[in-house]
Formats: structure tokens, sequence, C-alpha cells
């Protein structure tokens, strides 16, 4: 993921990097106990267990926003058409390793993540700033109140299907693997959908026309993000005790909720929440941004692509599937978690002082092409450029992934999701 943005340079700004780290470590505390801690009545209320669900959906949702910042920069004072072209092939590429990894990995944000960039290529990367924040606002509004007065999405994905000859009505949440099924997933009842979450591409494009090594500035959207992220579960709580005590009409109860869901107070914490560890991110690189430590994050951000792939099938799949992984008590689990982070982060570094980007950052640079950065050091070693090989083997890959998707049987492997979510 972190070749949505343009490869790391010192010359720009590095607290997206350090802050797509530390969405990296949220991500693997959240995603960890999902699927390898076993009974969790025991540890409910502890505070390992508050650590583990204080930042619950709100790790994706900062390295969406990191993402729309990275376009943002991408698309500053470049040719529109050729950054557009870079997103689209970054689009077909994410596409394509996300439809593999699915079949795994219930969870993935990968094919969510081609649309937020296709969509973004088309509509988004040509309007004026001024724009991004009302028309992030607007889609969290209708999102929220098409899901809060049941507005029938399985009926408006069944039309979608009849459009390209299918009569037969489909079970959406069961078969990701056909027209509707996938038109369901993607826009409207999956883990990340594009409605709402398309909002926090739009409001990290707004926050990165902000100078985040000016410290006022920086200080003015934490202290904003902050408000928001705490005020968002504070407001929610407090309405929802009001409404069950008859004090105000329990109307508000399908507006309500903070803890990833599509309520207007879960988009306005994590919105806070990404503004807030952005800024504070910037502060941490400026002040300590040479120590080894911060070394070491940053780097762990800009591979931020090849970690994810690796948390998913080398953190959970494979030790999960094959070793037993899948039982684990609570403090076994959150001590597997920062075991893992360590190690990557340490390896993320290691490989840095090497290469210029991870490997899988590599063969998508290889497919989609990027926007060069200004170097002003000496950087790392760059990986000579993919072979032509590359597009072949996409092309034979995204054939299979869309024909796959139009005639393929549902698929039941990899990781109990729904199950496992539905038991937090």
């Amino acid at each position: 993921m972190s070749e949505i943005n343009p490869p790391a340079a010192p010359g720009r700004t590095r607290g997206y990097d350090f802050a797509r780290a530390v969405a990296i470590i949220g991500m693997v505390l959240i995603n960890f106990p999902i699927f390898l801690m076993g009974s969790r009545g025991d540890v409910a209320g502890s505070f390992s267990y508050w650590l583990t669900e204080l930042h619950y959906g709100r790790a994706a949702a900062l390295f969406v926003t990191i993402a729309g910042a990275g376009i943002g920069l991408m698309a500053r004072g470049a040719n529109v058409w050729s950054v557009r072209r870079t997103l689209i092939l970054r689009a077909i590429f994410l596409f394509t390793v996300g439809n593999f990894l699915i079949l795994v990995w219930r969870i993935d944000i990968l094919h969510f993540y081609a649309f937020y960039l296709f969509i973004a290529a088309i509509f988004f990367i040509s309007l004026p700033r001024s724009f991004l924040l009302p028309l992030a606002i607007a889609i969290g509004l209708i999102t929220v109140l098409l899901r809060a007065y049941d507005v029938d999405f399985d009926l408006i994905a069944n039309w979608i299907a009849s459009l390209s000859g299918s009569e037969a009505e489909i079970d959406l949440n069961d078969n990701y693997h056909s027209v509707s099924g996938m038109f369901e997933n993607v826009f409207l009842n999956g883990i990340h959908p594009v409605f709402p979450w398309i909002t926090y591409i739009l409001v990290g494009m707004w926050a990165s026309g902000l100078d985040l090594r000016d410290a006022p500035t920086r200080g003015r959207l934490m202290a904003v993000g902050g408000f928001m992220a705490l005020g968002a579960p504070i407001l929610s709580s407090l309405l929802e005790t009001l409404a069950l005590n008859g004090v105000i009409s329990e109307a508000v109860l399908p507006f309500l909720g903070v803890r990833h869901s599509q309520s207007p107070f879960y988009l306005m914490g994590a919105w806070g929440t990404s503004f807030f560890v952005i800024g504070l991110a910037q502060a941490i690189v400026t002040r300590f941004g040479e120590t080894l430590p911060i070394r070491a994050m940053i780097s762990a951000g800009q591979l931020a692509f090849t970690i994810y792939l690796t948390h998913a099938l080398l953190g959970v799949v494979i030790p999960s599937r094959f070793f037993g992984f899948g039982d684990l008590t609570h403090w076994q689990v959150i001590a597997y978690s920062f075991a893992f982070c360590f190690v990557v982060i340490v390896l993320a570094h290691i490989w840095r002082s090497f290469f210029d980007r991870g490997p899988l950052e590599w063969v998508m640079r290889g497919f989609a092409g990027n926007t060069p950065p200004k170097q002003t050091r000496p950087a790392p070693a760059a990986l000579a450029a993919p072979g032509f090989w590359v597009w072949p083997v996409l092309g034979v890959a995204l054939v299979a992934v869309v024909g796959y998707q139009f005639v393929g049987p549902t698929l039941r492997v990899g990781c109990d999701t729904e199950a496992r979510i539905e038991d937090r």
C-alpha cells in the first residue's frame, strides 16, 4: 500500500510514512486477535483488551486517509493525465492481487483500494481543494441516511446484475464472485465499502494541501483531530444514553456507533484520529527523525504493501491453518502481535538500507510506473525495473480474476472472518 504514494525520499513529508507504520501496528493489533485468539470472555474489560479494541476500524481508515494524501501530493503540479494513468494502472494491479488474496483472507482491503484509486483518478484529482471536505461530508451523510432507513441494497445490486443478463437472485453476502455480489461487497456492505470509505480518500487529499512542516499548522490539525476523535464517541454515547432513557427519540439510534460502523460519529472519529496521528507523526519525525527507531518506523511505512500481505499470509493464514495458532490466549496474541511488528519493522529497515522500495512495491512500480520524487541526497540503490514480463503475467492474472468473477462458484476458504467478527 505504500506505493499508493510516491516512493519515499528525504525531500518529502516523512510524517506520512511514520503514520502509515502506526497504522500497520494498529492493523496487526486488530487482525491478529480476530483470527488467532480463542475465548474473549475472560479478558473483556481488561486493559489489554481495551488496547486492542480502542482503535478498532481506525487503523484501516488511517491507511486510506494517507492514501488520499498521497494522491493529493502526486497530483500537485503534475500532469493530470499522467497521474490519472498511474492511478488507474495501480487500481488494476491492486484489483488483481486483492481478488487472489480474498480467497484466503476474507477481509482483504486491496480490492477496495482498487476502486478507491479508480474513482479518485476519474473524478477527484481535478477538483479544487475547497470542494473535497464538503463532498466527503455529503457522501458520508447520504450513505448514513440510506443505511439508516434500510434502503434495499440487495434489490439495487440484483438490478445491476440483471444488466449483464443474469436472471437469478443471488445471496449477495455469500457470493462475492458474481456481478451483483461484487457490487454489494465493494460499494455497499463489504468490510470497507466505497460508500462511505471513499470519504477517507477525500479528506486525505484535502490534508495533503497542508504544510505539515509548519509547527502551527500541525498543532491546529492535531487539535481539531483530537477534538473529533474524542468528541465523536463521547457524543455518540451521550445520545445513546438519552435515547434509551426516553429523554430523546430512539430514532437517533441507527445513526450512532463509533466502532467500524457506518454512522456519522464513526466517520467523524476516524477522520479526527487520522488527522491527529498524521500531525503527531510529522511532529515526531521533525524532532526525532534521524534516530534509529523513527527511521525504522519510516522504513516500515514505506514497505506497507509488502507488510500488509506478509501480516495476512505469514502472520495469520499459514500459522492458523498449518501450525495450530487459531486458539491462542489473549496475552499470547498480544505478545505475538508486538513481536511480529518488531520483526517486520527491523526487516523493513534493513531492506531499505539496501533498496529504494519493497519487493511488492517494486513489482507495482514496474506495472504502473510512478511520478519520480525529487532527491535531495543519495538514496539507497534502486532496484532495476521489472522486465516486460510484468505486463503479460498481470494480464493473464487479471483475465483469470475477471473470468472467475463472472462464472466462478462461491468459495469458502481461508479464515472464518464473519463468525469471528460477530464474536467481537
